[in-house]
């Protein structure tokens, strides 16, 4: 399971790059990963994308 900590940080990230993105698709992409990521962290079984390691 992905840390509180690790979890909260890419929320973040994810939040700000769709408040920076002047592309509407981008604004969308980033909307998506971020629920894609709350989806992950409720089921318990988030994994790192890079790594494929389990968080």
């Amino acid at each position: 399971m992905m840390s509180l900590t690790l979890a909260v940080k890419r929320l973040d990230a994810l939040k700000r790059a769709n408040m920076l993105a002047k592309n509407p698709d981008f604004k969308k992409l980033w909307r998506q990963k971020q629920r894609e990521l709350i989806e992950l962290l409720q089921a318990g079984n988030s994994y790192d994308e890079l790594t494929g390691e389990l968080l």
